[in-house]
């Protein structure tokens, strides 16, 4: 754009307030940011945001069906995203139907009502190799999220270490490879790793 390096430019979303939000990345490299803070800590926004680094800017994207506070975000092998956990309007009272938006469905959320279930904030959300969703923590057992149809849960296991990583951090290494790094309370100096691919 011309400006000089390390220049700092403001693009203000005026729409939603995103502090609290999820994101990820769409195939054509635009992010779409999921909820956000309601005016109040725990209450969840139903918007959902998308920011255009080409132009720079903000546009509205679809509501989903439910408001979230502290969601996930995890782009799909077809283009579509899903939104997970999260909480609606307090603290206890969870956002735990999934839902998937379609860029060409007509009125883009779906919620996957056979999968309603409690997940802590910020679930580590992956695109497994099967090509269903892979959850790395931070609860203590891994599960993978069919999104096909009105959505289903699979046990992959517990983590070794078998205690809530609340505050963790994961990665994906490799095809199917994943790491997590310490989290719980108090806090842990340990990490392990899952291989998808094996038996």
């Amino acid at each position: 754009d011309g400006a000089a390096p390390g220049t700092v430019t403001p693009i203000p979303n005026t729409r939603t307030n995103m502090f609290c939000s999820g994101h990820t990345f769409l195939l054509d490299g635009r992010l779409l940011v999921i909820g956000g803070h309601l005016g109040r800590d725990g209450w969840g926004e139903p918007h959902t945001d998308i920011f255009n680094f080409r132009d720079p800017s903000w546009t509205a994207n679809d509501d989903m069906w439910e408001g979230r506070w502290y969601p996930s975000g995890c782009q799909l092998a077809n283009g579509d995203v899903l939104a997970i956990s999260g909480t609606v309007d307090t603290f206890a009272t969870s956002a735990s139907i999934p839902e998937v938006w379609s860029p060409t469905q007509l009125n883009g959320w779906r919620q996957l009502t056979n999968a309603n279930r409690v997940l802590a904030y910020y679930p580590q959300t992956y695109l497994a190799p099967n090509g269903k969703v892979f959850i790395a923590g931070p609860d203590r057992a891994t599960t993978y999220l069919d999104t096909q149809g009105l959505g289903a849960w699979t046990t992959v296991g517990n983590h070794v270490q078998n205690f809530q990583r609340s505050y963790s951090a994961s990665v994906q290494y490799g095809d199917g490879k994943y790491v997590i790094f310490g989290g719980g309370d108090p806090p842990s100096s340990t990490c392990e790793t899952i291989d998808l691919n094996a038996g």
